[in-house]
């Protein structure tokens, strides 16, 4: 669906799993991966967990009605 970030690891099970979901600002097309706020975020998450799996669903221009379906598929 082209999301940013890693691919869905293996034992999926064994990760602490977050997904962002937003709109541009989560999206953060115009930055490189390594500079926007959920890929931060991740590594932030990996103080505290290990391991650690986020994947960046962010979507520009979708309205909350667009992510609430993205959530439920």
């Amino acid at each position: 669906m082209g999301f940013r970030g890693p691919e869905i690891p293996k034992e999926f099970s064994a990760y602490f799993s977050v997904v962002t979901v937003g709109g541009s600002t989560t999206e953060c097309w115009r930055q490189q991966e390594r500079d926007s706020w959920p890929f931060l975020l991740g590594q932030e998450l990996e103080k505290s967990f290990q391991p650690v799996w986020l994947d960046n669903a962010g979507f520009s221009g979708n309205s909350s009605w667009a992510h609430f379906l993205l959530i439920n598929e």
